[in-house]
């Protein structure tokens, strides 16, 4: 995609703190570091400098910090929580209120006001109320549910409003780029690791990569769902940015881009989530599918066919393995998510306005049905249900009712809306691949998930802010 603004190549400098702000810095890393030696407490040292290092990048660079925060929130945020068991401190607290203050600060100054705000942002903030309403009226575990509420739900919108609102395109898309290439590189490897040794490498408390009998790898995060989306979304992304961006990458750079979105498409798909790879080519499509290119589409079918063709041996020499048989062409778990959403929909009915509360279905669920999944529920192909819902629809109308749904469907629709009435197919593209596996996967109420998603949608939104700072779209 063509702009009318010079194309700046991928190793463009990137603007810093000045002076005073890096006095500033230095003196308060000093201090933490002193009292860490002296009390123990490295990891809350850490996270202080952390803090008063994002504050300094943001006061003259939000756009800076974000791309760090693209590269860093995966491994950061695993290693920078304190206590580390239900976490007050995280990275990402500390990292994403800087960012959404320093790309507000820049509308402000740039705008003489602040941006303003679209109906899906306002729906989304509306979500993230009724969630920690919720929380404070119906949630059994309190702390667990308003992190959820908070990480998953008020900070992704908040950013969403102030990256779409307040990214200056021109100053920052080197940098947005250079991170998500950055990790992108990265990504694939701690999966790697995991589905090849069988351990986990970045573990957290509670959770675990093996499911069914197989390795489920889930790399940085906590579960392989996010580990799968994330890698799908920054494959994306990587794919189209440079063209939609006006980023030109050149030489060895363009190598290093290869090679980054194919680690991401291979996060992507170490999971074995058929929903998020088969959504990923999906999304791929949606420029020709908006534009109704029909030879185009023809010829990318064709190469598909050529491809799966091509492949057909690799296919027949794993198609013996348990990992074949139970990801790709077991049946059974359709069944047991179809089992699994009669289930939900009579929790659904018990409680349909104000639902069974945040993060409750579990425990609803077993009182309801008892402690074993095939227990008086009605089974699908002799499949019983699970008693997690496998739906965001679904998820959200059991535990927040339709208090919480009515602002989480308008939320999304009007946001698609927006970029469809401007015929923004990478936003359109980002969006479907965050929709359609929520048809089989929970994966709204994942903070990291969610996070990603706010940024590299709300990047892509940005260019069409009327003004020297946008980015002219033909």
């Amino acid at each position: 995609m063509t702009t009318s603004v010079e194309s700046p190549s991928i190793g463009g400098s990137l603007r810093m703190p000045t002076l005073p702000w890096l006095v500033g810095f230095y003196g308060l890393a000093l201090l933490a570091v002193v009292w860490a030696a002296a009390t123990g407490e490295w990891t809350v040292a850490a996270l202080a400098v952390t803090a008063s290092a994002a504050v300094a990048v943001a006061v003259r660079s939000p756009e800076s910090l974000l791309a760090g925060w693209i590269v860093l929130s995966p491994w950061l945020s695993y290693a920078l929580r304190y206590p580390d068991l239900k976490s007050v401190v995280t990275f990402d607290r500390l990292i994403i209120p800087a960012i959404i203050c320093g790309l507000l600060a820049r509308a402000v100054s740039r705008d003489g006001r602040l941006p303003r705000i679209h109906l899906g942002e306002v729906a989304a903030l509306a979500f993230a109320v009724v969630a920690m309403a919720s929380v404070a009226l119906l949630s059994a575990e309190k702390g667990y549910a308003m992190r959820t509420a908070v990480d998953a739900f008020l900070l992704p919108a908040a950013l969403l409003y102030a990256v779409r609102g307040g990214f200056d395109v021109e100053a920052g898309r080197t940098a947005v780029v250079l991170g998500a290439v950055l990790l992108g590189v990265a990504l694939p490897l701690a999966g790697l690791m995991e589905f090849l040794t069988g351990a986990d490498v970045l573990a957290y408390a509670g959770a675990s990569i093996f499911r069914t009998g197989i390795v489920r790898p889930n790399g940085p995060f906590i579960t392989d769902n996010s580990y799968a989306m994330v890698g799908a979304l920054v494959a994306l992304f990587l794919v189209w940015s440079p063209r939609a961006l006006g980023v030109r990458i050149r030489g060895v750079a363009r190598s290093i881009w290869i090679i980054a979105i194919a680690g991401a498409a291979l996060a992507a798909a170490l999971p074995l989530f058929r929903t998020v790879l088969a959504t990923l080519i999906v999304a791929l499509a949606v420029p020709w599918i908006v534009g109704l290119r029909i030879r185009a589409m023809a010829r990318g079918a064709l190469v598909g066919v050529l491809f799966l063709v091509a492949a057909l041996p690799a296919v027949l020499a794993v198609s013996g393995t348990a990992v074949f048989q139970d990801r790709i062409i077991d049946p059974s778990s359709g069944f047991s998510r179809a089992a699994t959403y009669l289930a939900g929909a009579d929790i659904v009915a018990d409680h349909p306005l104000v639902g069974v509360g945040l993060t409750n279905y579990h425990a609803y669920f077993v009182e309801k049905f008892g402690d074993a999944w095939y227990v008086e529920v009605e089974t699908v192909g002799d499949e019983g249900a699970e008693s997690h819902p496998h739906n965001n629809v679904l998820s959200v109308w059991a535990e927040l009712g339709l208090l919480g749904l009515v602002p989480f469907v308008i939320a999304g629709v009007t946001m698609a809306g927006e970029a469809w009435r401007r015929r923004d197919v990478e936003s359109i593209g980002l969006m479907v691949l965050y929709a359609l596996p929520g048809l089989t996967l929970v994966t709204c109420y994942s903070s990291d998930l969610n996070l990603m998603v706010a940024a590299l949608v709300g990047v892509m939104l940005s260019r069409h802010r009327t003004g020297p700072t946008s980015l002219p779209i033909p």
